[in-house]
């Protein structure tokens, strides 16, 4: 019984010890990042800058995989199914954790099947007001929709988007329902607000600042619950007699369930460094994005928060698919 216990510790240590060797070597090979967009969008630019420093920081080479389809549902499941060894990881955005899983039934937990390591970046979106349409502020353009409810509609970048909810949920505080246009992405859905098409949309900030001084458009307020650093003269929906609206999205870092604390601790500290970095703030400034200066727990309270946020809202827009 004692060689019994004898034999049984030693390879309990010995396993640990593999463990524990397998952690300190960790990255011996390259790092897959998956991102659940196609390439040239705003999460995957995020990915590949946190590619190139974590590449440097850690030295081991971060290749991005675009794993597309499915609003991101292919790509979390995938990454939920990957071994917890630090090969794979998750660029996740807030809508593949918070809003797809509200509006169906999906093969993850947001919550149970990921580890949260850091949130890199947040963004807002803005009401970009094609000229034409008779307001010159958002309390002007909500007295003219309950004036003319049957007139009013807005363009949005597809079913569920934080563009479709942010827009849904200004609408249903002051008891409007337009019509909603929907189109496959942001961009389509701003070049017809461009042009007239349609009078109204929530856009990605990113994309909206570039039209900030073009003439055929006007913007009436932010959905963050700030004023954004880049559009400081242009108001929030909460400014604006709507206390407490406030939308947006944000693009982290994740891996599979069970990934080993020293690397999530390794990985928490080189995006810390990245983020401090004047050449990501300045970079970031460029694309209209705000740094998380935040930890590891800090974004695992984020999530866990946002998702019965993004729930009543994907309730009150009525984007729940059967």
């Amino acid at each position: 019984m004692i060689a019994r216990r004898v034999l049984f510790g030693l390879a309990f240590g010995l396993g640990a010890c593999a463990t524990a060797s397998a952690q300190d070597g960790w990255p011996s090979k390259p790092v897959k990042l998956v991102v659940p967009f196609a390439a040239g969008g705003n999460t995957d630019t995020i990915a590949r800058l946190t590619a190139e420093h974590l590449t440097r920081a850690l030295s081991a080479q971060m290749v991005v995989e675009n794993l597309t389809g499915a609003g991101g549902m292919i790509a979390a499941n995938a990454v939920a199914k990957a071994a917890p060894d630090g090969y794979t990881l998750f660029v996740v955005a807030s809508p593949q954790f918070a809003i797809v899983p509200a509006m169906q039934k999906v093969t993850y937990d947001p919550v149970k099947d990921f580890t949260p390591i850091k949130n890199i970046s947040y963004n807002g979106f803005v009401l970009m007001v094609h000229k034409s349409f008779p307001a010159n502020n958002l309390k002007e353009l909500l007295d003219w929709g309950k004036a003319n409810a049957d007139k009013i509609s807005y363009a949005s970048g597809g079913l569920g988007s934080v563009s479709h909810l942010s827009s849904a949920l200004l609408f249903s505080k002051v008891g409007l329902k337009p019509k909603h246009v929907v189109y496959r992405g942001g961009a389509p859905a701003n070049v017809d607000v461009l042009a007239g098409h349609v009078p109204m949309t929530f856009s990605n900030m990113s994309d909206a600042i570039p039209h900030a001084k073009n003439p055929d458009v006007r913007f009436f307020a932010v959905s963050t619950a700030k004023r954004a650093p880049q559009l400081p003269s242009v108001p929030t929906v909460a400014e604006q007699g709507i206390p407490g609206y406030e939308t947006g999205a944000w693009n982290g870092l994740v891996g599979p369930a069970g990934l080993p604390g020293a690397i999530v601790t390794r990985l928490e500290k080189a995006l810390i460094a990245f983020l401090k970095d004047p050449a990501t703030q300045k970079r970031f400034d460029e694309l209209e994005l705000e740094p998380d200066a935040g930890t590891t727990a800090d974004f695992a309270a984020r999530i866990k928060a946002d998702i019965p946020v993004w729930a009543d809202i994907v309730n009150l827009a009525g984007a729940k698919r059967q």
